[in-house]
C-alpha cells in the first residue's frame, strides 16, 4: 500500500502541500478520481501513477498568477513520493 492511498475517498475535499517545510503552499480540491493516473498524449493513454485527481478550489502560494492559474483545474496528487514526507496529504 502506498503512503497516502487511503487517505480519502472521491467526494471528500484534500490538502496537498507543495513543500515539507511550507506549510502556506498548498493546492486543496475534491477528489474526483483515485486510483491509476493516466494522460494522453500523441492520442495514447499513458500511466503516469498513482494517485487523486481532483478540482482545485483553493491554491496558496507565493504567486498570485500561479494561483489563479491552478484554480479550477484538475491536477493529480500522488499517493506518494521518492521525497515524501508526513502530513503531505490530508482531509480537511
Amino acid at each position: 500500500m502506498l503512503k497516502y492511498e487511503n487517505v480519502a475517498e472521491v467526494g471528500q475535499t484534500i490538502r496537498a502541500l507543495d513543500f515539507q517545510s511550507r506549510s502556506d503552499c498548498f493546492i486543496e480540491g475534491t477528489v474526483l478520481r483515485k486510483g491509476k493516473q493516466y494522460m494522453e498524449q500523441d492520442g495514447r493513454q499513458i500511466y503516469i501513477g498513482d494517485g487523486y485527481t481532483i478540482k482545485v478550489t483553493k491554491s496558496s502560494s507565493n504567486s498570485e498568477s500561479f494561483n489563479e492559474m491552478r484554480m479550477g483545474t484538475e491536477m493529480i496528487v500522488p499517493f506518494e513520493m521518492s521525497f515524501d514526507f508526513d502530513n503531505r496529504v490530508e482531509v480537511i
